[in-house]
């Protein structure tokens, strides 16, 4: 599925175009959110930093802006990793550091949203209103209910 900046809340949308549309291209829309939101995030808090770590923060937004998209990310991740074990099992050691040094570029040039930042942004609010409002998260009753019932008798044969 391709994620459309459209269908971002108006606030994240002006970060979201921000994202090259090649990437945007291979994102899933909740990914392209959590992008978003985390961006805006550190556009926010370096807005109250110190001029030092405000620049740094800046710096941080903008490498997430411009990271690869997850999958991306994930299959070039996979293919260093192989490369790396392939090269450590050939006892090829240059081989194995030229690997390692490719796959930490790559994790340095694409930083991720922190999973830390997900649960406290995302994960948290959502179990605040699960506990403030339970009755409107209500799961539909399981098909055969009577499975788990007491007086259900095993039957075997």
């Amino acid at each position: 599925m391709v994620a459309f900046v459209d269908r971002l809340p108006a606030e994240l949308r002006p970060v979201a175009r921000r994202i090259p549309g090649e990437t945007v291209a291979l994102m899933e829309q909740a990914e392209l959110e959590l992008r978003a939101g985390y961006v805006a995030d550190l556009l926010a808090r370096a807005e109250s930093e110190e001029p030092r770590k405000a620049l740094r923060t800046r710096k941080l937004a903008e490498r997430v802006i411009h990271s690869t998209s997850d999958y991306t990310f994930s299959r070039d991740h996979a293919e260093l990793s192989s490369a790396l074990a392939d090269a450590s099992r050939r006892a090829d050691s240059n081989g194995a550091y030229e690997a390692f040094l490719e796959l930490k570029a790559l994790e340095k040039d694409n930083p991720r949203v922190p999973v830390q930042w997900v649960l406290s942004h995302q994960v948290a609010p959502a179990l605040a209103r699960l506990a403030d409002e339970p009755e409107k998260f209500r799961l539909p009753p399981l098909p055969g209910g009577n499975l788990f019932s007491r007086n259900r008798r095993n039957k075997r044969k």
